[in-house]
């Protein structure tokens, strides 16, 4: 009996001897090499334990979480995917695999299942601002303003000193149309840190919206300063610049924008609004076309081309930059009632018809214009016919 006590306990000794060094090892290798940008080892390291360890719970939850933090850092969305769903199965109360799983669900543009393990994160571990605010950056990305409105609020009664969820806020009082909200919260999130880049350059767009162009140019011009590399810093400034009629120094900022982003279809967009507004038709339309070079369904560069070809009188022009359009947003009651009005000038009075009647159909606010382009194709139909 003696004998297999000592035998026991001998064997419990060598297992608990390996499990304190499988710790010891998952610690330098599964996690550390991650930290160290490894993540190839982290991945390999991560497998060995997972495939030649009998671990079971919070311990192979952590395995299987570190490997999926990897396989996420190498791009591997699915894999990771997977691995968070097998530590969420091994430990169900793991707050920061659910946490990576939302973050992969957002990655692959699924924000509903992203908000649910937000939610889930939440309801394991309350009070937490941080999971607030991660949530409502989930709900703003889906347009659910109330909710992510809710979220960041609840986000600064935890922590009053979080200055990402009022600046977080101000986008969602901006982006529903109450900008003296939004300036409010971007103003104290600037009373707290006066060099914080984004409300510098957030504050700036605000009062551009509110028609105080004065007002934003030092926050502007701040922005750039202490981000001189941030191109949107320098559209903004120019669309500021514009708004004051300083066209030339306007321009200066869109180039500055577009030599730091070439490949941005949108910065050429606002050059040529810039340009349009100083009289410089000929390099906005260049602008405009390369705009659509970069990006051949760019909705502002198409409707600003097909304005321009309507009031120049070419008609033809303005209907294939519409039908470009409705392309990509077949919905747009504008774009339909504007290219009724070009198919008016071309006399294919059918198509009026037809465009004139989705435009009303999608936006009875337009009802009257709409009807006006119908009677005037309809008489036309007539007088062919007698």
């Amino acid at each position: 009996m003696k004998k297999v006590l000592i035998g026991v306990v001998f064997g419990v000794g060598i297992v608990w001897t390996v499990w304190v060094y499988l710790q010891s090892e998952m610690t330098t290798e599964c996690y550390q090499a991650g930290e160290r940008g490894e993540f190839e080892v982290q991945v390999e390291a991560c497998t060995d334990f997972i495939d030649t360890a009998s671990i079971v719970g919070m311990d192979a939850a952590l395995l299987y979480n570190n490997r999926g933090r990897a396989y996420s850092a190498l791009g591997r969305v699915r894999e990771a995917l997977h691995d968070y769903d097998s530590a969420i199965e091994q430990d169900p109360s793991y707050v920061i695999a659910y946490l990576n799983r939302s973050a992969i669900y957002g990655r692959l543009g699924d924000l509903a299942l992203a908000e649910h393990d937000l939610s889930m994160a939440i309801g394991l571990q309350p009070g937490v601002a941080a999971l607030h605010l991660s949530r409502g950056h989930v709900r703003l990305a889906a347009e659910d303003f109330d909710a992510a409105l809710d979220d960041f609020t609840e986000a600064l009664r935890l922590d009053p000193s979080m200055n990402e969820a009022l600046l977080a806020r101000a986008q969602v009082h901006q982006r529903r149309g109450r900008l003296d909200q939004a300036a409010a919260d971007l103003e104290q999130a600037l009373a707290r840190n006066g060099d914080e880049p984004r409300a510098h350059a957030e504050l700036g767009l605000v009062r551009i919206g509110q028609g105080d162009p004065a007002r934003a140019l030092p926050h502007l011009e701040r922005a750039i300063a202490l981000q001189p590399s941030r191109a949107v810093h320098h559209v903004r400034l120019g669309q500021a610049l514009v708004a004051l009629g300083r066209f030339t120094d306007a321009d200066a900022a869109f180039t500055q924008a577009i030599g730091l982003a070439p490949d941005t279809a949108g910065y050429f967009v606002r050059r040529a609004e810039g340009r349009l507004a100083d009289r410089r038709q000929v390099e906005a339309e260049t602008d405009l076309e390369t705009a659509l070079t970069i990006e051949p369904e760019h909705t502002d560069a198409l409707l600003i081309l097909a304005r321009l070809a309507g009031e120049g009188g070419e008609s033809a022009l303005a209907i294939d930059a519409l039908n470009r359009l409705l392309a990509v947003r077949p919905n747009d009651s504008g774009a339909h009632l504007a290219i009724a009005r070009a198919y008016v000038a071309q006399e294919e009075w059918a198509a009026v018809l037809r465009h004139a009647a989705l435009a009303e159909t999608l936006d009875p606010a337009l009802a009257r214009e709409a009807g006006l382009l119908r009677d005037a194709a309809s008489s036309a139909i007539e007088e062919s016919a007698g």
